[in-house]
């Protein structure tokens, strides 16, 4: 019984470590809140677009200019270094 029982609380465990990333939200964060320094992350519906937290409770938008946000870098590159990168990584 009590190994039924650790491998239901381990499965759980393990649906939520999971389930951590979430591909269908924009990949704006919540807050800044305790963020040091500059911190990008990636905005997953565009990719000419990044959000930007500068140290304070602010996420901003920030604009490529001539290039795509490349999450590797974490900083935008032209379009001919860009590729299309998971949002989830595996």
């Amino acid at each position: 019984m009590k190994a039924a029982l650790i491998a239901v609380l381990f499965l759980a465990f393990v649906a939520a470590v999971l389930a951590d990333c979430n591909p269908n939200v924009d990949g704006k964060p919540a807050s800044c809140a305790g963020v040091r320094g500059v911190v990008n992350y990636r905005n997953n519906f565009d990719p000419t677009h990044y959000w930007q937290c500068n140290g304070d409770t602010t996420v901003e938008s920030v604009a490529c200019g001539n290039g795509g946000f490349l999450t590797s870098a974490n900083d935008c590159v032209s379009w001919s270094e860009w590729s299309w990168e998971p949002v989830c990584s595996s």
